[in-house]
């Protein structure tokens, strides 16, 4: 039953996975193949996760910015090297980001998918820094082992001291 659980885990019908090893469990085997199961378990329930077509994360930030920016929106986007100028000026600043995505396809080998990001940033003196992000891309992943490829599309509207920006 085990071998049959590992060929339908293969398959990716994760449901019969699971039924084939509740029923090696219930032979009671030895301990040696009890654990084997119950680590398998554990691995199909993490797979049955990574296959949801749906993510999402929510992160809240607080930080410290020794030398603020004095080019908020191009800093925000990458355009700048770093060692441009900056305001010399210290500040706190509160910010949140989401992140979602969509995976119409989402097996072991390839995702095609959709995502979107919104950032915010608000400084407690520097407004004129401030910074919104609004950011959505498409993407293919295929893990071709040993190599993996990824090639994504985005478009990223920017809006920071007082100006708006699209990349």
């Amino acid at each position: 039953l085990y071998h049959l659980a590992l060929s339908s885990y293969k398959k990716g019908n994760y449901a019969q996975a699971k039924e084939r090893l509740g029923k090696a469990v219930a032979l009671k085997p030895g301990k040696a193949l009890l654990e084997s199961c119950q680590k398998f378990l554990i691995n199909i329930k993490a797979e049955e996760k990574a296959r949801r077509p749906a993510i999402a994360m929510v992160n809240v930030f607080l930080k410290y910015d020794s030398n603020v920016s004095n080019q908020p929106l191009e800093s925000a986007v990458g355009v700048l090297p770093s060692g441009l100028p900056a305001t010399d000026q210290s500040d706190w600043s509160l910010g949140g980001r989401f992140w979602g995505a969509f995976r119409l396809i989402n097996n072991r080998r390839t995702q095609l998918g959709l995502s979107y990001t919104f950032m915010a940033e608000y400084y407690e003196h520097l407004s004129e820094n401030d910074l919104l992000a609004h950011d959505f891309s498409l993407f293919y992943n295929r893990n071709a082992d040993p190599l993996y490829f990824r090639i994504s599309g985005e478009y990223a509207y920017y809006f920071a001291n007082q100006a708006d920006k699209m990349a």
